[in-house]
């Protein structure tokens, strides 16, 4: 399993479309119907609208727990709630779930692809689906009014790594550590400073997309790239 923050949420996002109802319509579908998806924990439409009141300059944060293909079997309901709530107490550890406003929604529509693009059965005959657990929190401390960063990376980035490395031992699930998923970019040592971080960046976003699901093939590379 590994964590991910998106970049949206500012009041400057060129697709910040009207707040919090841009990331609610993708990821439960604009008329609720996005097929394998369904809300684990929270209130999506109250945690949007709280979304919509905000005017600082970032409005919520949003992410995913992205497990392997076929992990999600090892986890039951419970297992889940288990680990959003462990998740959430990390993130908010001296807050109450009074304190803050958030919603879980779980995909399980992404399905491995083998060469020839036919899905890979396990065992059972089942497609191999990919578990994500997606979440969305309002970056405001509900009781005072008062941004709350919910996620600075630079601060919280040990924090996070450390807490995914738990949670997979503890729940025996892939290590984004090993060996096999090494960085597969090499920069130049002699490449200016800001090419080189730009270059860093745009191959953080792919391999997170790949990681993902989200590209399978180099025409979802291209398409990804033209969307930045």
């Amino acid at each position: 399993m590994l964590v991910s923050f998106n970049r949206r949420g500012g009041t400057t996002d060129n697709r910040k479309a009207s707040g919090g109802k841009a990331v609610r319509d993708y990821l439960l579908g604009k008329d609720n119907n996005r097929r394998h998806s369904r809300v684990l924990k929270g209130e999506p439409e109250v945690t949007t609208e709280v979304i919509n009141g905000l005017n600082f300059a970032k409005i919520y944060t949003s992410g995913v727990l992205a497990f392997d293909y076929g992990e999600g079997d090892k986890l039951n309901d419970k297992k889940k709630l288990e680990i959003i709530d462990s998740f959430e107490q990390t993130l908010f550890p001296n807050l109450t779930v009074n304190q803050y406003t958030g919603y879980w929604v779980e995909h399980t529509d992404k399905v491995l692809i083998d060469q020839d693009s036919n899905p890979v059965l396990d065992q059972e005959g089942k497609k191999q689906r990919r578990l994500e657990l997606n979440f969305v929190f309002a970056n405001v401390e509900l009781t005072s009014g008062k941004a709350l960063p919910v996620y600075f990376h630079r601060n919280d980035i040990n924090l996070v790594d450390s807490w995914r490395d738990v949670i997979n031992a503890t729940y025996d699930l892939a290590d984004p550590n090993d060996p096999k998923r090494r960085r597969i970019l090499s920069i130049v040592s002699d490449l200016p400073k800001k090419s080189a971080e730009t270059r860093e960046d745009i191959h953080d976003f792919i391999v997170s997309e790949i990681e993902q699901g989200h590209i399978t093939n180099r025409y979802e590379v291209l398409r990804a790239l033209d969307s930045l």
